[in-house]
């Protein structure tokens, strides 16, 4: 497992205004999971392909409806 030439970093942060950064690595070949590695832990860890995808979907795919309509400003 490797994090060798990272692929993407996700940071999130909460609202009490801590932060926590994870920087993803290489596919494993066996699980298709994501090696990752977390901001505040000294170790490289392996997440589901399942959950990876939901950090590197567009925008657009975590939007099914609006619920106030947009309108334009006179």
């Amino acid at each position: 497992m490797s994090l060798r030439g990272a692929s993407f970093a996700v940071t999130v942060r909460y609202t009490d205004g801590s932060a926590l950064s994870l920087i993803f690595g290489a596919e494993e070949p066996v699980s298709r999971g994501r090696c990752f590695m977390a901001s505040c832990a000294n170790a490289i860890y392996l997440m589901d392909r399942s959950r990876v995808m939901r950090f590197i979907q567009p925008l657009k795919r975590f939007i099914n409806f609006e619920v106030v309509p947009a309108r334009g400003f006179p």
